[in-house]
Parts: C-alpha cells; structure tokens; sequence
C-alpha cells in the first residue's frame, strides 16, 4: 500500500495498517467520540471495516469510528450535531472525512434493513443482478453529514476499501487486527 495521507483545510490523516507504526499521538478512541483543540493534537481511530469519521474546523477536531448498524440508526448525525450545538459551531465551516472501510460492494443486508434506512429517508438501497440487496455506508453518513448543514465540498471520503486493500485489516476477510486512522489537527 501507497503512503496514505489526506491534507485538509483544518486537519491532516495519516493511516496506519501496524500500531508500532503509530506516531506519539495523545488520544487513542475505540469507541465513543475524541474532541481535541490544539493545533498537533491528534486522535487516533482502531477501526476495522467500520468507517472513521473525523470532522474538523478552526481549532476544534473530532472523531468516532462508526459501525454498520450505527450508521443505519443515524448515530453519526446525532452524535456530530450535538456536539455542534453544544460548541455552537457552523456546519457550513466544518470539514469531515470518511475514512477507509467496506464499501457498497461488499455490505449485504436483508430487506428489513434497508426499509428502515428508507423510512428515514435515505434511498440508497440496491438490488444486484442476483438478486442480493446492497446498502452503502458510505454514502448513508455522507448524507447525515449534509443534513447536518456540512456543504458537499467540505466532505472527503477515502477511496480505499478495507477488504479490497491487502495491507489492511478487514472482518470480512477473516483480519482480527486493526487499522489505525489518524487525524491530527492543524
């Protein structure tokens, strides 16, 4: 795997497929959401297949590594647009990457699945040629991401899939180790 790294307007990403990769960073997240406010402070997510998520502004950084069944339940725009509020701070400034994962190719879901994503009003189910029923979440958090008010430029998402690339931890593939996404904010 090609040297990975994402400059943005107000953070940086780095991805590792090793800890003893990992650079001296100061807030490791398995779950829940880091917030960081210094310039060089970084949060690093251990991820999987579910996606990293960071969204950054001036001076204020924050991730969480979401899973399918979060996403689908509409965690990630909960999650980011409370803490929004709470720092009463303008979605139109914010930046947020998606970090690698599984993509629409590789997450099947059954049609009960994918008539509660519709019932909330996100039409990204697929039907394949056979015959499975495919969800993109990707695509799903990008839209929470909008409705949160972030504009479509202001959101990156990674073009790595995690059970497509070699070098990279994926569940599907049978991988119990990690991935490490870093963000550090600039």
């Amino acid at each position: 795997m090609e040297k990975y790294e994402t400059q943005l307007t107000h953070y940086h990403v780095d991805l590792f497929s090793k800890e003893e990769e990992l650079p001296n960073v100061s807030k490791v997240i398995n779950n829940g959401i880091a917030v960081v406010y210094q310039k060089d402070q970084a949060i690093v997510l251990e991820v999987n297949d579910d996606i990293p998520l960071f969204l950054g502004g001036k001076g204020f950084l924050t991730g969480k590594a979401y899973s399918l069944n979060e996403s689908i339940r509409e965690r990630p725009f909960i999650d980011l647009q409370a803490l929004l509020e709470r720092f009463h701070l303008d979605p139109k400034e914010m930046e947020a990457y998606i970090g690698p994962s599984l993509t629409f190719a590789h997450i099947e879901q059954p049609d009960e699945v994918l008539m509660r994503v519709r019932e909330l009003g996100y039409e990204l189910a697929c039907k394949g040629t056979s015959g499975k029923h495919y969800l993109d979440q990707q695509v799903l958090v990008l839209l929470q991401l909008r409705k949160m008010g972030i504009p479509m430029k202001n959101i990156h998402v990674s073009c790595y899939d995690t059970y497509d690339e070699d070098d990279l931890a994926s569940a599907l593939k049978g991988d119990e180790g990690k991935n490490y996404v870093v963000a550090t904010l600039l």
